[in-house]
């Protein structure tokens, strides 16, 4: 687990992110974000990649550091 940034701006965009991901946890998705007095941890594991741009478009301004981080987000088909 990795701390990602601290009191972020865009905070509220990140829970919704959040909140997206978590919806797709019935697909499997092995990435986890969540938030923590105003930190945001991630941890992941590597199986494919999927789904990037599908989640970027929900979400306004994201920070580049989380499409950075975004872009190993992997799913099992």
């Amino acid at each position: 687990m990795k701390r990602f940034s601290k009191n972020h701006p865009n905070l509220k965009n990140l829970e919704i992110l959040c909140l997206c991901l978590v919806s797709l946890a019935n697909i499997k998705v092995l990435f986890i974000i969540f938030i923590k007095r105003n930190v945001v941890y991630y941890m992941h594991r590597i199986v494919e990649v999927y789904l990037v741009d599908i989640i970027m478009s929900l979400i306004p301004n994201v920070p580049i550091q989380l499409k950075k981080l975004l872009s190993i987000i992997y799913l099992r088909t």
